[in-house]
């Protein structure tokens, strides 16, 4: 009897250690067809995320991943000149899953020419909108601009969010452009409507003043900068005072940077000073500055 009982435990103890031994994956198979003809598609390449593993259709279409832990997984399937396809997927424990793909062709992407922005004598940032890839990544977006109603002046644009933007520079004033937005994937490209903005008339240069130089008791230089927009500036220099004075007038010889040697100063005395461009329409002057003869 007591053996009887020892060997009905053994029995036991190596049944419960085969069941932990037993073989819980899960398997994946399909087949991918065409969308319209319902034709069988050989060599798509078929992958599950979270998985090195990959597959390629036979000629029949079907594939095959053998076994496959058990899971969440995203099937993603990809055929040149058709539109992407990733779906969702649960293996469940030593079951068997058998999937039909359907693959729709890609096509031409869509995109809108929106309006411009932060518009300057020389620059503007021009906008627009993917409405579509078409079904596939897109190989280039961005905008033709030129000076004619049929632009061919390409800049590649940032894409965010399905948001094309790009910064224009260098741009010519007073000038009208036409712009449109463009995408392109495998299929082709695209364009979006025709647009057009004028850019603003040259403004004349600000200027910089900057800090004296050479100070004596009776004698400094003064200097100045100018950034940009230096074309429209006919005169430059700088206004010279001391406190409850009138301002003299010093003008320089024109160039970016331009100074002035102030002479006949008075020792120990505060000046003021600050730099100054003009034209025949307007006059731009620089930060207030100071020194001591």
């Amino acid at each position: 009897m007591k053996n009887i009982s020892i060997l009905i435990f053994l029995c036991c103890l190596y049944t419960a250690c085969v069941s932990t031994d037993v073989d819980v994956s899960s398997g994946l198979t399909g087949v991918v067809i065409e969308g319209t003809t319902n034709q069988p598609l050989a060599d798509c390449l078929v992958s599950i995320s979270t998985s090195n593993q990959s597959v390629t259709t036979d000629l029949s279409g079907n594939f095959d991943f053998g076994k496959v832990d058990m899971g969440e997984y995203t099937l993603s399937v990809f055929y040149s000149g058709y539109k992407r396809y990733n779906q969702p997927i649960l293996l469940k424990a030593t079951e068997v899953l058998h999937h039909t793909v359907e693959l729709h062709k890609a096509t031409l992407p869509e995109v809108t020419s929106l309006s411009y922005e932060n518009l300057t004598d020389r620059t503007v940032t021009l906008t627009g909108i993917i409405d579509s890839d078409g079904g596939i990544d897109l190989s280039e977006a961005g905008f033709y601009y030129g000076t004619t109603e049929n632009p061919k002046r390409k800049a590649l644009a940032d894409v965010d969010e399905d948001k094309l933007t790009v910064d224009l520079s260098e741009l010519s004033p007073s000038t009208k452009y036409y712009y449109r937005a463009y995408a392109k994937n495998e299929i082709g490209e695209i364009l979006g409507e025709i647009k057009s903005f004028v850019t603003e008339e040259l403004q004349l240069s600000g200027v910089a003043t900057l800090d004296a130089s050479n100070i004596t008791s009776n004698s400094a230089t003064i200097s100045a900068t100018i950034p940009d927009g230096e074309e429209l500036v006919e005169t430059c220099g700088f206004y010279v005072w001391t406190y409850g004075k009138y301002p003299d007038k010093y003008n320089a010889i024109y160039s970016k940077s331009y100074r002035c040697e102030i002479r006949n100063l008075i020792p120990g005395v505060r000046y003021y000073y600050k730099a100054f461009v003009a034209n025949a329409k307007k006059e731009n002057v620089g930060e207030t500055k100071s020194f001591v003869a």
